[in-house]
């Protein structure tokens, strides 16, 4: 069988209240429903997540939650260094974990500590795997995810965008 990826990128996501917010609800929801489209109508079984904060966590706890009934996708956490995680608040350092620990592969990008370009080089490792991009991302140009959705729209690679603001 032909392995279909797609990376699962985003932005920080707006600030809910609890994950019981009718907002947050409805954004989980309408992801969950893409990742099942992209499942089922585009074969894709494979999927690349960089675990960061927001966005990507939420994708790829979805990506996670979908196992049970989908046997045969893949999960795979791209790991920017080994210390990722290590200016996060501890709440967020423990989804990280929770998270990592349910992945199916494991890759780290770079053989160091934090840099200025680890993040980067993990997202054009993500683009370069690819052959569709599930980007959380509100328009704004400038951020991580908008570099990544241009990088990966130069080299012929779908972009889907979901806006977490509307």
């Amino acid at each position: 069988m032909e392995v279909k990826t797609a990376t699962l990128i985003g932005t920080r996501l707006p600030h809910y209240k609890s994950k019981k917010d009718p907002q947050y609800i409805k954004l989980k929801d309408k992801i969950k429903d893409k990742i099942i489209y992209l499942i089922e109508e585009k074969s894709i079984n494979y999927f690349i997540s960089g675990l960061s904060v927001g966005s990507d966590q939420l994708c790829a706890s979805i990506v996670i939650e979908l196992k049970n009934k989908y046997k045969n996708i893949i999960l795979e956490a791209a790991i920017a260094c080994y210390n990722q995680d290590m200016y996060w608040e501890e709440k967020n350092k423990i989804n990280y974990q929770k998270i990592l620990s349910m992945c199916d592969k494991k890759k780290y990008i770079t053989n160091s500590l934090y840099t200025k370009n680890c993040m980067k080089k993990r997202n054009i490792y993500m683009a370069n795997k690819s052959d569709l991009i599930l980007a959380l991302w509100n328009g704004v140009p400038g951020g991580n995810t908008a570099k990544t959705v241009d990088y990966a729209s130069k080299k012929g690679v779908t972009v889907i965008i979901i806006n977490p603001y509307l």
